[in-house]
């Protein structure tokens, strides 16, 4: 339990991203709860570089309000077998989407069996839902078994913009 605290991530933004996580993070199917990912390009480790690997952790009672992904603002590696209980996601904006795992993936990256219910989310007043996703903001690499659980009223796609192919993507709304 985190009790609402957050981390600054690994990694830092300035003009391009100057330093990146490359190694292994297993969460070995443990619980991180309370967990407040906040501001711009925050996340646990901010950018997840191309040899970078994040697996097998769940995150309950997520408060995400800003700018980013919880795992990462962007992800050029491997995310897998991550589920997430968001309370709160607040939309992002083009250059960082709001998400509960990944705000960017880019074309090397690969998000596999992600599961995110997203028990309120609320649109921000300078963006659209365009600019945010459950599962990625937006997504140029592989994404595989997407599911996002959607309890509020506001639509929302697993990943926000696609310019992928994603192989079983499902978006439950509760509002429909």
């Amino acid at each position: 339990d985190m009790g609402g605290a957050g981390l600054p991530g690994v990694g830092t933004w300035s003009d391009g991203w100057t330093h990146c996580f490359q190694g292994t993070f297993d969460g070995q199917g443990h619980t991180i709860s309370n967990f407040t990912s906040g501001g711009v390009n925050r996340g646990l480790f901010s950018f997840v570089g191309p040899y970078g690997v994040v697996k097998d952790i769940v995150f309950m009672n997520v408060y995400l309000p800003g700018t980013s992904g919880l795992i990462a603002t962007q992800c050029d590696g491997v995310v897998e077998n991550i589920f997430v209980y968001a309370t709160m996601l607040e939309t992002g904006q083009s250059w960082a989407p709001g998400s509960a795992i990944i705000a960017k993936a880019e074309t090397t990256s690969t998000i596999k069996n992600a599961f995110v219910i997203l028990d309120d989310h609320k649109i921000g007043e300078t963006a659209d839902s365009s600019y945010a996703g459950g599962v990625a903001g937006w997504s140029k690499g592989n994404v595989e078994n997407a599911v996002l659980v959607n309890l509020d009223e506001v639509k929302l796609y697993a990943v926000g913009q696609v310019n992928t192919t994603i192989k079983d993507q499902a978006d439950t709304d509760s509002a429909t």
